[in-house]
């Protein structure tokens, strides 16, 4: 069975290598692409989504709003790693109250990152 994978972010940069390195790396996932809040108000609350990687703000939302949003809104249970630059512990403790799995500090090895999704999903 295929695991859905969502990655919100504005950065090509940023989705565009999680994206190649997934598709090489992790067998059975399908990659939904979110670059701003139109496309995020289009998750279904009924999908069945299997992690969310997040990145950052979006032109009108903060990152705690997209968290809240797909916490409180969306329903989405699935683990939500969170990536910021952004290292202040106010601003980490409340990542995690709203719902952030785990914050991942810019910067990072892309290619840890995919395998550590890869051994999650797999488990």
């Amino acid at each position: 069975m295929e695991k859905k994978i969502l990655i919100i972010s504005r950065d090509i940069f940023f989705h565009k290598l999680l994206k190649k390195l997934m598709e090489k790396n992790i067998k059975n996932c399908e990659l939904f692409i979110y670059k701003s809040k139109r496309e995020i108000d289009r998750i279904s609350q009924d999908s069945k989504i299997d992690f969310v990687v997040l990145d950052g703000e979006f032109n009108s939302l903060s990152a705690f709003e997209v968290l809240r949003i797909l916490r409180v809104e969306k329903r989405i249970i699935a683990p939500i790693w969170f990536f910021s630059d952004i290292d202040r512990k106010d601003y980490i403790y409340k990542a995690y109250a709203i719902g952030a799995s785990k914050i991942i500090k810019k910067t990072f090895d892309p290619i840890e990152i995919v395998n550590d999704i890869a051994n999650i999903l797999n488990k």
